[in-house]
């Protein structure tokens, strides 16, 4: 997960250069929000039309499931382990590298919610397989020439597509809208980082920092320096708190959330339809995946116990 904000780091450390200078306080241009202390604090115009990060899990979860489960009808063999990955929600206001400024004063650059760590998806895992299975038309139904289509206990066949192609229709099927807003979200998240007001906010986060005594070109960072060790040192915390009250003194991640809601205001302003479609089908994407997961606690399933999931 960290590797990927390194590469962010560095495009936004290019975008950022030269941006410096002059007074670090937030320019006359900021906006007057109030003081973001933690995540929970920021609001955006699309935080309904995209799956946050506990349902992002969630669905993550419940189609790995339903995959194992399908693998296990055909082969009666688990395919499955319990693995921790990060999965990331889009807009993460972790991009913008460390935001609860009071938890920074005690967990550094370790923030327990923070959905970009590598701690964080240890603690929330989510079972997804490791490699492609010893037979891979399991998922895609794509039976080699020679090989019998596989039969569950049932007598039922292996579907066309697969376990992966059960999986997606039990959960409603491809959402119609995800590529419209998988392209949405890049270019909102592109044109963030490009904006002027955000290279603006950045420098002015440097030069404090700079003040400070650390030479950092951007947020992202201290968050990559730290961010990864096993345990916090007070050599983080030190660093973590003059960030924090950099962030503060500059207005740096409020500035940021201005610019952002307003790219996503504008997306949302002119292709409302399309966004509207999208968070229903995805409202329902959700409703599937946890009214499985519900199901399947309840349900107790033992070991080597196979279940025909229906919609």
């Amino acid at each position: 997960m960290r590797a990927a904000l390194a590469a962010i780091a560095a495009a936004v450390g290019l975008l950022a250069a030269g941006c410096g200078g002059g007074d670090r306080t937030a320019s006359p241009s900021a906006p007057s929000a109030v003081g973001v202390t933690a995540a929970s604090d920021i609001v955006l115009p699309l935080d309904g039309y995209v799956l946050d990060g506990a349902e992002v899990r969630d669905v993550a979860r419940a189609r790995a499931a339903l995959l194992d489960e399908c693998v296990l009808r055909y082969t009666q063999v688990h395919h499955v382990p319990e693995v921790a990955t990060g999965v990331t929600p889009a807009f993460s206001p972790y991009r913008f590298g460390l935001v609860g400024t009071a938890s920074a004063r005690e967990h550094g650059y370790h923030d327990p919610a923070d959905e970009l760590s590598e701690s964080f998806a240890a603690a929330h895992p989510v079972r997804v397989p490791p490699g492609r299975p010893t037979a891979s038309y399991l998922l895609d139904g794509d039976v080699p020439a020679g090989v019998k289509r596989p039969l569950d206990p049932g007598g039922a066949a292996l579907p066309d597509d697969g376990c992966a192609g059960e999986a997606e229709a039990f959960l409603g099927g491809t959402v119609a809208e995800n590529e419209f807003a998988e392209r949405a979200v890049t270019a909102i998240e592109e044109a963030e980082r490009a904006d002027p007001r955000v290279r603006a906010a950045i420098g002015d986060w440097a030069d404090c920092m700079k003040d400070a005594g650390h030479d950092y070109a951007n947020p992202l960072d201290p968050v990559v320096e730290y961010g990864g060790a096993s345990a916090v040192t007070e050599r983080e915390l030190a660093v973590a708190r003059e960030d924090a009250d950099c962030r503060v003194a500059t207005s740096y991640v409020e500035r940021r959330v201005a610019v952002l809601a307003e790219l996503q205001q504008r997306s949302l302003d002119a292709d409302t339809d399309r966004w509207e479609a999208h968070r229903a089908a995805l409202a329902e994407r959700v409703r599937r995946a946890r009214g499985y997961l519900d199901l399947d606690a309840a349900s107790g399933r033992a070991e080597g116990e196979a279940q025909v999931p229906a919609p």
